[in-house]
């Protein structure tokens, strides 16, 4: 699919006519949602990033499901509608600068499975915004909300490059397999040539929740450097497992990018993929038994026999939960490392899903618990960083020594923890 920047102004004249003028409003960036998390909880999940193509012009890319719509038939055809409606924030001025809606309508026949969708937003460069985005299947009246940072503080950040795929069709992770091949666009930056960096996989594990371990997994060591220039960089490869960094100025302030977290990644399907994860709830000596393990499936399955007393049919519902939290944890979380690796990856797969997230552009808050008090309360700063827009630290506490232990000896008895408000 090529991107078609005519037909983008057209868009463009069309937005405008649905746009709002300036709104102040009370606290723009404060959003809660009780499905940002928990991927049972909606029946559609779009994808979204931003592309700016101009010091005033930028892109809103989607992504949508087409088999997640409601088809009915209209004659001897079948139809789906779905809206887009996007909001755009000042935060610093809490005022709404930009929002429009756009209606569209799916033939059954012959349609793609994953459709994409583009829609113009009007920005300054200079200021970071708060972008919140809302899908609306009009056949089940049912909506998900998206919210993104808009950052257009500088022309070198990772929102100023669209990364595509096959056919150019644009691509909305930032993780690749070996054989892939992609395409990088960066229209905003005249430059034909780029620098790449690489580093080898890191191996962090975030401190227990409750540790005072003072945290830097910013300073990465780059192994090696090269450059890209003309047609290298519509034929990219990450030909081995690593972190990639890619800059048009060796010394801008920011980049994109691009992570190769091996094989299978985000899902885990392998005895060593495993075993990594049960860091969180095994002791020193099990993590080292089952690392150093001839045979790792066998290793795998005793330590889940042990866990639910020889109860099997216990053991495979505690690794079919444990490993699906893995799962989203990476396809959710993943910055500089795997996804399960972070601070929130390592709530995530512990606690499972939080019940309430208040977003914000500067972190998130996460709350556990039924009822109007929730019992536990993680804060995560969204930290500024040249490489990723996804990173986020823990505010670390004594006060949770209590509830983690809590919880890991809940996997531990076989029964996986979850929290209710008392």
């Amino acid at each position: 699919m090529k991107f078609d920047y005519k037909q983008l102004l057209v868009l463009f004249f069309f937005a405008l006519s649905i746009t709002s003028c300036v709104t102040y409003v009370k606290n723009p960036s404060v959003q809660v949602a009780s499905s940002l998390y928990n991927p049972g909880s909606s029946k559609l999940h779009p994808d979204y990033k931003v592309y700016h193509i101009s010091d005033t012009t930028s892109v809103l890319i989607g992504r949508l499901f087409a088999t997640e719509l409601v088809f009915h038939q209209k004659g001897k055809a079948y139809t789906a509608s779905y809206q887009i409606k996007f909001e755009l924030y000042d935060t610093q001025q809490k005022t709404l600068i930009d929002s429009a809606s756009m209606n569209y309508v799916l033939e059954r026949k012959n349609m793609d499975k994953r459709v994409i969708n583009y829609l113009i937003i009007s920005a300054k460069k200079g200021k970071k915004y708060f972008l919140k985005i809302k899908t609306t299947d009009m056949g089940r009246n049912s909506f998900t909300s998206t919210y993104l940072t808009f950052d257009k503080r500088n022309k070198y950040s990772s929102q100023n490059y669209n990364v595509l795929g096959r056919n150019r069709v644009p691509v909305f992770s930032n993780f690749f397999q070996t054989k892939e091949t992609i395409q990088i666009d960066h229209k905003r930056l005249e430059a034909d040539s780029f620098s790449i960096h690489y580093a080898r996989r890191d191996n962090y594990l975030p401190p227990p929740p409750f540790s005072s371990t003072r945290i830097d997994t910013l300073k990465i060591q780059f192994d090696s450097l090269w450059y890209v220039r003309g047609q290298q960089k519509n034929n990219l490869k990450l030909r081995q497992t690593g972190f990639y960094f890619l800059q048009t100025k060796p010394d801008a302030p920011a980049g994109l990018l691009l992570n190769n977290f091996g094989e299978h990644y985000p899902f885990i399907k392998t005895s060593s993929q495993m075993i990594e994860p049960l860091v969180y709830i095994s002791s020193s000596k099990e993590y080292k038994e089952l690392k150093n393990s001839k045979i790792e499936k066998l290793a795998i399955d005793n330590f889940w026999l042990k866990m639910t007393q020889d109860n099997a049919d216990n053991a495979r519902e505690l690794i079919r939960i444990y490993y699906n939290r893995v799962l989203f944890a990476n396809i959710y979380f993943q910055s500089t490392t795997e996804g399960w690796r972070t601070d929130r990856g390592m709530i995530y797969t512990v606690y499972g899903p939080p019940n309430a997230v208040q977003k914000t552009i500067d972190g998130e808050t996460w709350l556990y618990g039924n009822g109007k008090a929730s019992v536990l309360r993680f804060v995560f700063n969204k930290i500024d960083n040249p490489y990723s827009d996804n990173y986020y630290l823990l505010k670390r506490s004594f006060n949770f020594k209590q509830s983690w232990f809590k919880a890991i000896n809940s996997w531990r008895n076989g029964k996986v923890y979850t929290i209710t408000a008392s």
